[in-house]
Formats: structure tokens, sequence, C-alpha cells
């Protein structure tokens, strides 16, 4: 799986704050204040790289003002930000080392809340069973997305270059 599908998937990283054991309330309150993927946690404390101790309780302090924080809520919320922290480096290394053997996939939940979307979007079609779009169509069209968003991106330079 791409890490960009993992760092900036919000599903995703709902997902694994539950599983590392973040409940509801607190998943909700960093929504809430913006910090809804691993990317954004990444910065949300500290840099990456940088042991957050006094922050960390700076931020559980400030998200949910008359709810004292937990010491587990402190222990679970070091693992979730070491965790996104940790993608983030290994994503820049990779970039660095120009790794893109890896095909781009869509992580399991961010397919699912996607597919949630589309059923919402498109009300009275039946999207479930055998017309329920496969994972790897999802990959595919994300690919195709990065691609055009690289075009548009690299386009007015390649243009402006050529009339040099």
């Amino acid at each position: 799986m791409a890490l960009s599908a993992l760092l900036d998937s919000e599903a995703t990283f709902a997902q694994q704050a539950e599983e590392c054991g973040l409940s509801e309330p607190w998943i909700t309150a960093l929504k809430d204040n913006g910090v809804a993927t691993f990317a954004m946690l990444s910065f949300a404390i500290t840099s990456p790289g940088t042991v957050a101790s006094d922050q960390v309780t700076c931020l559980l302090n400030n998200m949910r003002p008359g709810v004292v924080a937990t010491i587990a809520d402190f222990v679970v919320v070091k693992r979730v930000l070491f965790e996104s922290q940790t993608l983030l480096i290994h994503r820049f290394k990779s970039a660095a080392e120009g790794d893109d053997t890896v095909p781009k996939k869509m992580s399991a939940p961010e397919h699912d809340a996607r597919l949630t979307r589309q059923r919402d979007q498109l009300r009275g079609s039946d999207i479930t069973g055998s017309l329920e779009p496969a994972h790897e169509l999802y990959d595919l069209c994300a690919r195709w997305l990065n691609v055009m968003r690289w075009l548009t991106s690299a386009l007015p330079s390649v243009c402006q270059g050529s009339r040099n």
C-alpha cells in the first residue's frame, strides 16, 4: 500500500487510532481541531524525529476543555503520534530513494469510506454485491488522478520552457 494513501486517509487514521485504543471522543476532538490524518498529526505536536512529552499534555488539555486526559490517553496519543511520524519519515526516505516499484493501493478503510460517500451521492443506484466497484478499480482511478495532478502541475512550466 502506498504510504501517501496511509498518510492522507482520514478513514485509515481513524481506524488505526481506534485500534491503538484511542476513544471516539478523542478521535472526534482531533478531527474537530483539523488533525484527521497521519500526515497532519505528524506535525501537530512536534516535528517528526523530535521527542514529544509536554507537547502531548498541552495538546490533550487544550483539545477537550474540562476533560482530564488519563494516562492511557497520553500513551495512546504518543503511540499514534509515533506511528504517524514513522510513516512520514519512511515516505520521505522512499521518495528520496526513488522507490516507486510498489503499486499504489488504497487502504481498506479509505476504500470503504469512498464507497459509503458514493452510495450517499448516488441514492437510488444499487451499489452492492456484484455492482460494487472492485478495490483495484479504486486503485486505478487514484493512480490516474495522481497522474492528472502531476500533469496539470508540470504542464505550465513545460509550456513556458518550450517558449524560451
